[in-house]
């Protein structure tokens, strides 16, 4: 895919990142997420992967984002599984076969899931289980992803933000903080940028 500026202001680019766009000459999205991880703007590289994934790409990025931190919630409720039930489920919709069977239900399937998240992310939050409830909070950007409306591009986007949030919860430290969530966001758009060259082969 080659991006433009007008696609970029289209999408709600911010000013920084437009300016930085018309003073360079790359184009292509996949080339462009390469550049920006060299220039270590892990945060624009992670906005631009969530903005040009596919449909299956999306789905597959969240669930991915969302089984490094399910050990968070079940660690305090760990007879739940409910969370666990939800990202399999979102896992089998990657399957061509699976999606082209519930494609026309997904939207009725996902949106009780997504409630059932949120009612599970205050419960965990009155409890002050911070990090189950960050925990539930990506499995309800999970729910979202597999909706199709204008969260679902903004979900994939604050899933890996809330994802890396819970991981650091335990830190007293900001600059620790800071600095571990820039790790942990590193794997999650490597990840995103194998999936984006497997969504460019297949075309």
């Amino acid at each position: 895919m080659d991006l433009s500026i007008d696609i970029l202001q289209e999408w709600g680019a911010c000013s920084d990142g437009r300016y930085w766009f018309i003073t360079q000459e790359e184009t292509n999205h996949i080339k462009l997420v390469e550049k920006l991880i060299k220039q270590d703007k892990i945060f624009w590289a992670h906005w631009l992967i969530s903005r040009t994934l596919g449909f299956i790409g999306g789905i597959k990025y969240v669930v991915y984002v969302a089984k490094t931190v399910l050990y968070l919630y079940e660690s305090e409720y760990p007879k739940d599984f409910r969370l666990h039930k939800i990202v399999e489920l979102a896992e089998g919709v990657t399957y061509p076969d699976i999606l082209n069977a519930i494609k026309e239900s997904l939207n009725a399937i996902a949106k009780p899931l997504f409630d059932l998240t949120c009612s599970i992310t205050n419960i965990a939050f009155m409890d002050k289980n911070y990090a189950a409830s960050g925990v539930a909070q990506v499995v309800s950007c999970v729910c979202r992803a597999l909706m199709d409306n204008e969260y679902r591009i903004w979900c994939i986007y604050r899933e890996a933000l809330y994802s890396v949030d819970a991981l650091v919860s335990y830190m007293g430290d900001i600059k620790e903080r800071d600095t571990h969530k820039k790790q942990h966001l590193k794997r999650y758009i490597q990840y995103g940028l194998e999936l984006l060259k497997e969504e460019a082969n297949a075309k």
